[in-house]
C-alpha cells in the first residue's frame, strides 16, 4: 500500500463522504439503530474483557467513527468485538490495568497500520474456512462460560472456564435468584423483541425495564456496572515498561482482528459492488485503534454483528457510522448516571446470547462432511481456542492447514503417461520402467514443491536397463520450480544419458526457463531440451515429440 497509498485512500474516503440529500435519511435511520445497539455491545464487550464498561462505551464513541474516515469499506462498522475482548482479558492479567489497556490498544493499531502500509491483506486467505469456523465455534463457548459468575451471581474459586463451570454445577446453591432472573429476563426479552417492529430497540429495551424492575424491588444482590464518567476521556500516552510484555499478545489480536475485517468488507460490498482494498481496511482498523487507545477504549475491529445491522438498518454511505458514533458519545455523556445503573447480569445474558449464536451448527457439520482434513484443522483450532490464549489459537490452526496442505500436496501426486492413438493424446498409468528406444510422455498432477517433489521421484519411471530412453515431462502451467523439483529432474536427466537416453522439459515458462538458468539446471540439461511454452496450445509438445522421435532415429 505504501504511505501515499494509505495518504490517497484517506482522500477518496474523504471525497465519499460530500453529503448527498437522497442518502441522509436512510444514514440518519441508520446511525440512530446502531448507536442503541453500540452501547449496550460495548459494555458487554467491557464485561467480558474484564474491564470497566466505560472502556467499551470510549470504543463504541472513537471507533465507527475514525473507522468510517479511514477503512476502505463503505459500510464496515469499526467496533468492540467478542473475540478481541476475550484477547484483551487475557493479555492483560494482572498487566497495568488502564495503561495496560492503553499500551496494548495502541500497540494493536501500530500493527494494523504497518499491515497496511505494506499491503498484507493478501495474508488472510492463509486462514482457512475451517480455521475461522474452529475459532469461532470455540469463542461462541468461551463467550457463555465466561459471563456464567455475572449471570449467576456464583463466584467460583476454580482456575479455567470448564473448571468453573464443573465447580457451579457441583455447588447449585450458590446461584443468586435475582441475578438469574435479571439475566433470563433480559435474553428472553431480546429473543421476543428481535421478532416484532421494535427489533432496532431490541438490546437496549430489555436492559432499561431489568434496570427500573431491579431499582423498584430493591434486589441489592445484583451487581451493577457502576460508576460512568459524563465527559470525554481526557487522552493517555501508553506506558513504555508494558510494550516487551504486550507485544506479542497485540500482535495476535492484530491478526485476529484484521482476519474478521476481512470477512466484514467481503460480505459487505462497497456500492455498486466495487470490492473494498484489504489493506485499506488494515490501515483504517489501525488508526481507529491508535485512537481509541489513546482516548482509552477497548481494541475495535471490522464487527459483523453491528455491520449487518448498519447495512439492514438502510445506510447508504459511511456517514451512517459517524452519526452512530456521534450519537454513541452524547447518549454517554447524556446518561452517564443512567448507564452505571444497568445489571451485570443484563450484560452477561446480552452476550450469553451472542455466544450462542456464535455457534453456528449448519456451518460447523459443513466442514466435518467437507473431509477429514478440513474436520481435523477445525477440531484441532476448537480445542486450541479451548485451551491456549486465543492469538496462538489462531496460530496453532493456521499451523495446522499448512502442514495438511503439505501432506495432502504428497498424497495428490499424479503422474500419467501420455500416449498417442489415433492421433489423439490418451491417459494411462505411468509405467514402472522406461521402455528401450522409445519416448515417454509423462504428466504430472499436483504439486510439486517440497516433500511432493520426491514423491515425483518416486513415481518416476526406474530407468534400470533400457537403452536410449527419451522422456517428455510436460511442465505447462507451471509457473514456478522449487530447488527439490530441479534436484530431482537434474539427477533424473543423469540417470538417462547413462544408458544413452534424454530429458525433456515441454511447456516451460518464462519464469521456469529464468530459474534453470540461474541454479546452473539448464546447462545441464542442454538448453536444447528445455522447450518453452508458447501462446499456441500445444505447439512446443509437437516441436519436442518431433525432437525425441528425431533423436532415436538410426
Amino acid at each position: 500500500m505504501g504511505v501515499p497509498r494509505a495518504l490517497a485512500g484517506l482522500g477518496a474516503a474523504v471525497t465519499e463522504l460530500k453529503p448527498r440529500r437522497r442518502a441522509l435519511p436512510g444514514d440518519l435511520g441508520a446511525g440512530v439503530t446502531l448507536a442503541v445497539a453500540l452501547l449496550p455491545d460495548g459494555m458487554a464487550a467491557a464485561v467480558l474483557a474484564g474491564v470497566n464498561p466505560v472502556h467499551g462505551l470510549f470504543a463504541s464513541m472513537f471507533g465507527p467513527v475514525v473507522g468510517a474516515l479511514t477503512t476502505g469499506s463503505t459500510f464496515m462498522t469499526v467496533a468492540s468485538t467478542a473475540a478481541l475482548a476475550l484477547g484483551v482479558g487475557e493479555a492483560l492479567r494482572g498487566k497495568g490495568g488502564v495503561a495496560g489497556l492503553v499500551t496494548l490498544t495502541v500497540l494493536i493499531g501500530l500493527f494494523q497500520i504497518v499491515a497496511g502500509v505494506f499491503r498484507l491483506g493478501r495474508l488472510t486467505r492463509y486462514v482457512s474456512a475451517a480455521v475461522m469456523t474452529g475459532f469461532l465455534t470455540g469463542l461462541g463457548v468461551l463467550i457463555v462460560l465466561g459471563q456464567l459468575g455475572d449471570v449467576t451471581g456464583f463466584e467460583s474459586s476454580a482456575h479455567g472456564r470448564l473448571a468453573q463451570l464443573f465447580d457451579l454445577v457441583r455447588h447449585p446453591s450458590g446461584i443468586d435468584p435475582a441475578t438469574a432472573l435479571v439475566a433470563a429476563v433480559t435474553i428472553a426479552g431480546i429473543v421476543g423483541l428481535e421478532r416484532t417492529r421494535l427489533r432496532p430497540l431490541a438490546m437496549m429495551a430489555p436492559l432499561i425495564v431489568v434496570t427500573i424492575a431491579l431499582h423498584l424491588l430493591d434486589w441489592r444482590s445484583v451487581r451493577l456496572v457502576g460508576d460512568v464518567p459524563r465527559a470525554v476521556p481526557s487522552p493517555m500516552l501508553p506506558s513504555p515498561g508494558l510494550v516487551l510484555d504486550l507485544a506479542l499478545p497485540a500482535l495476535g489480536l492484530a491478526v485476529i482482528g484484521l482476519v474478521q475485517g476481512a470477512g466484514v468488507s467481503d460480505a459487505n460490498p462497497n456500492p455498486q459492488g466495487k470490492p473494498a482494498s484489504t489493506s485499506r481496511d488494515f490501515f483504517g482498523q489501525g488508526v481507529a485503534n491508535l485512537v481509541c487507545g489513546l482516548f482509552r477504549g477497548l481494541p475495535v475491529g471490522g464487527s459483523m454483528s453491528a455491520t449487518a445491522l448498519d447495512v439492514s438498518a438502510g445506510a447508504n454511505s459511511r456517514w451512517a457510522n459517524i452519526i452512530a458514533g456521534l450519537l454513541a458519545g452524547a447518549a454517554m455523556l447524556a446518561l452517564g448516571g443512567v448507564v452505571g445503573q444497568l445489571p451485570l447480569a443484563g450484560l452477561g445474558g446480552l452476550l450469553v446470547l451472542a455466544g450462542f449464536r456464535a455457534l453456528d451448527f449448519r456451518r460447523f457439520l459443513t466442514v466435518i462432511r467437507c473431509g477429514w482434513p478440513s474436520a481435523v484443522v477445525m477440531l484441532i483450532t476448537l480445542i486450541a481456542t479451548l485451551v491456549l490464549p486465543l492469538q496462538r489459537a489462531v496460530a496453532v490452526g493456521v499451523g495446522v492447514s499448512f502442514l495438511l496442505h503439505v501432506f495432502r500436496s504428497v498424497e495428490k501426486l499424479r503422474l500419467r503417461e501420455i500416449v498417442m492413438t489415433g492421433g489423439l493424446p490418451e491417459e494411462r498409468l505411468a509405467p514402472r520402467e522406461l521402455p528401450s528406444d522409445s519416448v515417454t510422455i509423462l504428466l504430472p498432477y499436483g504439486s510439486l514443491f517440497f516433500a511432493a517433489a520426491h514423491a515425483l521421484a518416486d513415481a518416476l519411471p526406474r530407468v534400470g536397463e533400457a537403452r536410449r530412453p527419451v522422456v517428455l515431462l510436460l511442465l505447462r502451467g507451471r509457473q514456478d520450480l522449487g530447488v527439490t523439483f530441479i534436484r530431482v529432474i537434474t539427477r533424473y536427466a543423469h540417470a538417462l544419458r547413462a544408458n544413452g537416453g534424454q530429458l525433456m522439459l515441454v511447456g516451460a515458462s518464462d519464469h521456469v526457463v529464468r530459474q534453470l538458468r540461474r541454479t546452473g539446471a539448464l546447462d545441464e540439461l542442454g538448453a536444447s531440451n528445455v522447450f518453452a511454452a508458447t501462446a499456441r496450445y500445444g505447439e512446443a509438445f509437437l516441436i519436442a515429440h518431433e525432437a525425441a522421435e528425431s533423436r532415436l532415429r538410426p
